[in-house]
């Protein structure tokens, strides 16, 4: 059993609903400046969700106590991220849709582990309650992304081909 406080897994939510609109706008804009714009509007909409929870979480955070934890603070059960958090090292300027959503899966499966992790190992009931809440939310992303994914075309062979690659200048 976990001994986390309902304060505490807030912290966490907060924290992992926030780094997940973080990191989905930043792949959002560095797909957009690189005139991606199918990725770009994918990832704009991930952000969007993310920053619904985070709207979520932090309304029921206001009836609680909810510490200010420092970076190193944070329990991510052997990650050193929070499991939101899209595999930045993944993508690519020329990635497409169904590669993002792949990242975007990952993502959303991490999440959904880790507050469904909470909600098995609790015996507080308000705790397991909210963790469910939640695990319930990134399922439903699951089923969304997995969805997309169903609709979109596998990447060609030669996806990352440039005909006009980028050119660093020393």
């Amino acid at each position: 059993m976990t001994h986390l406080s309902i304060a505490d897994f807030l912290a966490h939510a907060i924290a992992l609903e926030a780094d997940a609109a973080l990191c989905y706008d930043e792949l959002a804009a560095a797909m957009d400046v690189h005139n991606n714009r199918a990725v770009t509007a994918l990832f704009q909409q991930m952000a969007s969700y993310a920053r619904h929870h985070l709207a979520e979480v932090e309304a029921i955070a206001r009836n609680y106590d909810v510490p200010r934890l420092k970076s190193w603070e944070f329990d991510w059960k052997g990650r050193d991220t929070s499991p939101e958090q899209a595999a930045m090292e993944e993508a690519h300027y020329l990635m497409t849709p169904y590669q993002a959503l792949q990242m975007a899966l990952a993502a959303e499966e991490q999440a959904f582990a880790y507050y469904d992790g909470v909600r098995t190992r609790t015996n507080d009931p308000v705790l397991q309650n909210l963790a469910t809440q939640l695990a319930t939310e990134e399922a439903e992303h699951v089923r969304l992304v997995r969805a997309w994914l169903d609709r979109s075309p596998p990447p060609a062979a030669d996806w990352d081909h440039d005909p006009d690659p980028p050119v660093s200048i020393d």
